[in-house]
C-alpha cells in the first residue's frame, strides 16, 4: 500500500485487501478460483478423511497468512467442523506434499492440483460449501496516472473478461 501511496509504484498486483478496496485506491479484478479441501485417496479412490469426522486432521495456513485467514473465516462461517489443525504452513506447496502423503485434508488453490485431481491421487471434500472462494485484484491510486499507466490501466479494463470486471 505505502509503494502506491508514496508514488513508488503504479500497480501492484495482489489477492484481495479489504484496505485496497477503499478510497483512495481502486482495484480492477484479474483472477478468481477457489481453495479446494482436499486429502490423499485411499485404494479404491475414496478420501482418506471426512472433514465433519470428530477430530479430522486439518492442514493449514498459518493463521498470520492470506490464505489463512480466509480459510479461517470460511471455517468459522460453515461451523460444525470438529477437526484438529495437525499442521500449519505459509507455503500451499508444502500443504500440498503432506495432502499427498496422508497426513490430513488441506485447502489448496484449483491451479495446483489440477494434475492431482485428475490422477485421483487427491481427492476433493464432496461438499461443495467448504470450498474458498480466492481472487487477485491489480490496485493503483484512484488519482490521474502518468500517460502510460493510463494507457496501460484502459487496455486492462477493455480487454478484461466481463465476469471479470469489478472497479471498487
Amino acid at each position: 500500500m505505502n509503494t502506491l501511496r508514496e508514488g513508488k509504484s503504479d500497480f501492484i498486483i495482489s489477492f484481495r485487501d479489504e484496505d485496497l478496496m477503499q478510497s483512495p485506491f481502486c482495484g480492477l479484478k484479474v483472477f478468481e478460483s477457489e481453495l479446494y479441501p482436499v486429502c490423499a485417496a485411499d485404494a479404491q479412490g475414496k478420501a482418506l478423511f471426512d472433514i465433519y469426522q470428530s477430530q479430522a486432521p486439518i492442514l493449514n495456513y498459518t493463521s498470520t497468512s492470506y490464505m489463512g485467514r480466509l480459510v479461517n473465516r470460511h471455517l468459522a462461517e460453515v461451523g460444525g467442523i470438529s477437526a484438529r489443525t495437525l499442521f500449519m504452513s505459509s507455503m500451499s506447496e508444502l500443504l500440498k506434499n503432506m495432502a499427498l502423503d496422508g497426513h490430513g485434508i488441506a485447502w489448496l488453490p484449483a491451479w495446483t492440483i489440477v494434475n492431482e485431481l485428475r490422477e485421483k491421487r487427491l481427492v476433493c471434500q464432496q461438499t461443495p460449501e467448504l470450498m474458498v472462494p480466492i481472487q487477485a485484484y491489480i490496485y493503483r491510486m484512484d488519482t490521474r496516472l502518468n500517460k502510460t499507466a493510463e494507457h496501460f490501466w484502459r487496455i486492462l479494463y477493455n480487454h478484461m473478461p466481463e465476469d471479470l470486471v469489478s472497479l471498487s
